[in-house]
Order: C-alpha cells, then structure tokens, then sequence
C-alpha cells in the first residue's frame, strides 16, 4: 500500500515537473520579441505555435487559428497557400532549408520573410512533421533595397564621369579639323618613346609631313576647300600606316608620323608610300595636291634635335623640287 502510494506521489511530481518544462519553454518561445514559431504534423495540422505568430495570424484576420487545425486552411490566398505548401513538403522530405518570401495576403504584402523550415523528428529518427521560425526582416531588406539602388545610382554616376573623363582626354589629345592626334600628344609620345628606346635599346623614326603649295589651295579655294584638303590627308595617312604607328598634326599644313621599331631606310619606304597616296588621289578641282618628307631616325638625342633633323630633311625635299622624301 505504501509502494503503491509512493509510485502515485513519483508520478505527480513528474508529471509537475514534465508541466513545469513544458511551461518553461513556451514562455522563453513567446518570448521571443520577432521570431514566430510553428509546429505541424504530417497532414500540416498544428502541432504548436507560439504568441507571436498568433499575433501574425490575427493580423490577417485569422483569429480562430488552434492546435489541431490544418495551417493551409488558415492562409486565403491561393498563391500564397500553393507557396507554403511547397515548402512544407520539402520539409517534410528531410531537408531544411530558408527562404525568404512575400505574401500575397494584402495585409502582409510589402513584407518581407525570413523562414527557417526543419523536420521535426522522433526519437527513431523518422520525420512526424515540421518547424518553422519566422522572422520579419522587411527594415532590413528595405535598407538593403535602398543600399543597392544607392550603389547602382552611385555607379550610373561614377560611369558617366569615367565616360565624360574618357571624352574630355580624348578630345584633350584630338585635333579639332582633321580628328587626328594633336601636337601635344604626338610630342608626349616621341618623349615615351625616346624613353623605351634608352631603355630597351629599339630604333624608331619619325616622318615630318608638309603640303607642298598649301597656301595656293587656300587663296584660290577658300579656307573651307583648304580645311577639307587638310582632313581628307589626315586620314589618308592614317590609313596609310600600321596599327603600331601614331600619326598628329603638327600644326598647319604639317603632320608628324611616329614609326615604333622602324629604321630610317624603312621610314623611308613608309613615307614613299603616303606620298604615293596622297599624289593619286583625285580631287574636285584642277589643282595637284602633294606632300614633302623628311625621315629621322632617333639617336640617343632630345625630341626637339629629332624633329629638327626631320624638319632639315623636309626642307631638302621642298628645295629638290616638293612632292619628294628625303632621310
């Protein structure tokens, strides 16, 4: 009688302390000031929710939700129902996994989900259903949101200067007339090379160009003819040289051609060339337009004793007769 009283006494203070626990961990769930918890079987009926998430359900007028009641029944809209439910099921496979979702329901539309899904297992290891932590994170994503369209306008903004920086060097390198390389620039890259050249020990040379006659054309045609004389023979040149080559107006009628890793016998055969296409081209007046070189190549000297060798040999060509290149 005493054992059979004492086993009744065991039970209740087990079943005290079971209830006791129990108590426990669903204060410290509902506790919890952000995180919504539910708990479903297999058939997706509650098992266990917490009061925040109760307080989620109430929001979208669902204020009858109770353990034992099928979840899906307690989402309205179709979408929404069609997305849980997917994730419950692949939950139920075994696998957890997060999203992070909106909802159609209009009082949850414009939020942002974070869920958590986990099997709920048994003690045999077998899966009899699911949790799932939900947590609001709609501030989060909408600072998110404004960090990105902030960093994309920033970038839109960084590229348009690149852009307009990219334009305003190339128009600080660019000849307004004839579009080619202007004087500084042909002058910068003579220095750079110079300076490989020292270096690396490479040749190169230069040709100085000049339209033979040029002031005739201007006086007998007009500035505009003269201007057209001037862009047409620019991109001859060009079209004349390698990839590797850099041609630049010098300044009036003159051009300079920079010839990388070419001698001056070679300088020579290039200048030929231009002066070849340039004396074939046909124009819409009576007047023959040609050109006159001078070919330098570079010797352990300054930029300015470079072009003034070039320079010599131009005026040698002009006194020889024009429509010539000397070197």
């Amino acid at each position: 009688m005493i054992d059979k009283s004492n086993d009744i006494c065991r039970k209740k203070l087990l079943d005290e302390e079971i209830e006791e626990k129990i108590w426990l961990l669903s204060t410290i769930i509902d506790s919890s000031p952000d995180i919504s918890i539910f708990v479903l079987d297999k058939e997706y009926n509650y098992l266990f929710f917490n009061q925040k998430y109760k307080d989620i359900m109430k929001s979208i007028g669902r204020n009858n939700i109770e353990i034992g009641m099928n979840a899906l029944n307690a989402i309205y809209e179709d979408e929404d129902r069609n997305k849980l439910k997917k994730s419950f099921d692949k939950s139920l496979g075994g696998e957890p996994f997060d999203t992070i979702d909106q909802y159609k329901n209009e009082k949850l539309n414009g939020f942002f989900w974070r869920n958590y899904f986990a099997p709920l297992r048994s003690k045999k290891d077998e899966v009899i259903g699911l949790t799932c932590f939900v947590l609001n994170i709609t501030d989060r994503k909408i600072a998110e949101i404004e960090n990105e369209k902030i960093l994309k306008e920033k970038n839109m903004i960084l590229k348009e200067l690149q852009e307009k920086n990219e334009m305003l060097k190339i128009l600080s390198e660019t000849d307004d007339l004839t579009g080619l390389k202007n004087k500084k620039y042909i002058l910068d890259r003579i220095e750079m090379q110079i300076a490989k050249s020292n270096r690396y020990d490479y040749v190169f040379s230069i040709i100085v160009i000049d339209i033979d006659k040029f002031k005739k054309i201007n006086d007998n045609y007009g500035h505009l003819i003269g201007d057209e004389v001037l862009e047409t023979l620019g991109k001859k040149i060009k079209n004349s040289l390698r990839k590797v080559d850099e041609v630049g107006r010098f300044g009036g009628e003159e051009f300079i051609v920079l010839l990388p890793h070419i001698n001056k016998e070679d300088g020579f055969k290039v200048a030929e060339k231009i002066r070849k296409n340039i004396a074939d081209l046909q124009w819409g007046f009576e007047v023959r337009i040609t050109i006159s070189s001078g070919v330098a190549q570079y010797s352990n000297e300054t930029k300015e004793s470079l072009i003034n060798r070039a320079d010599k040999k131009l005026y040698e060509a002009k006194k020889s007769g024009r429509n010539k290149t000397e070197v």
